[in-house]
This record gives C-alpha cells, structure tokens and sequence, in this order.
C-alpha cells in the first residue's frame, strides 16, 4: 500500500491558498473602484479566513502580505531527535533564542529542543 501525502505538506498547501485568498479579499478591500459595503465584507471575510488559518500579516514598504506561520518540514534528523511541534514556546538549546507553538523542532528526551538548522549544524 502506497502512503498518501504527508500531512504537513498537505498542511502547507492549504495555508498557501488560504493566503492567496486573503491577499485577493485585502485587495478588493483596499480598492478605490468598490462599494464601501464590498471593501467592508472583503475585510471580514480576510479577517474569518486569517483567524480561522493562524495567519499573520507582514507589511513592508507599501505592501501586505499574508503569510502562513507553519513552517516548512526540516530535512533529515539527528541521532536520536525527532521531529515534533512545538505545543508550548521554548528556548532552542542550541543557539538560545526562542520558538513558538506550532515551530517544527527536533527533540529528545533529556536533551531539550533544537531548532532543525542548529541541530543539523551541531
């Protein structure tokens, strides 16, 4: 029996369409050329979709981005670690700084959780 696509890359393509949904919806908010009520409605349903998503908006020079905040799986794992998300925010033992819920990190019982580039790298 062949397995079927990984979860997170199933994950991962669901978050990319809804961001390009919500970049679509804050566009037509955003317009000049709709109704108030249209922009008004647009705004809301961007707003249903990003919460419903766990999206986070960045905004750069005159830009708005929606972008998924699950990242990426990391590639092959060190001895002994493996590879879990995140439930709570944490300190990577590695290099110290911080992870949040939902971060994919490597993991080992006693060892703590590593960032996947830093415990490639050790």
């Amino acid at each position: 029996m062949r397995p079927g696509p990984h979860p997170d890359w199933l994950r991962l393509q669901e978050l990319e369409r809804d961001a390009e949904r919500v970049r679509a919806l804050l566009s037509r908010a955003t317009d000049g050329g709709a109704s108030e009520e249209e922009q008004r409605t647009s705004a809301h349903i961007a707003a249903r979709i990003m919460k419903k998503a766990q999206l986070l908006i960045v905004t750069g020079a005159n830009t708005t981005t929606a972008t998924a905040s699950t990242p990426a799986a990391p590639s092959p794992r060190p001895s002994g670690m493996v590879v879990i998300t995140s439930k709570y925010a944490g300190r990577c033992r590695e290099c110290g700084s911080s992870y949040v819920p939902g971060d994919a990190v490597y993991w080992a019982r006693g060892a703590g959780a590593r960032h996947p580039q830093c415990a490639r790298a050790a």
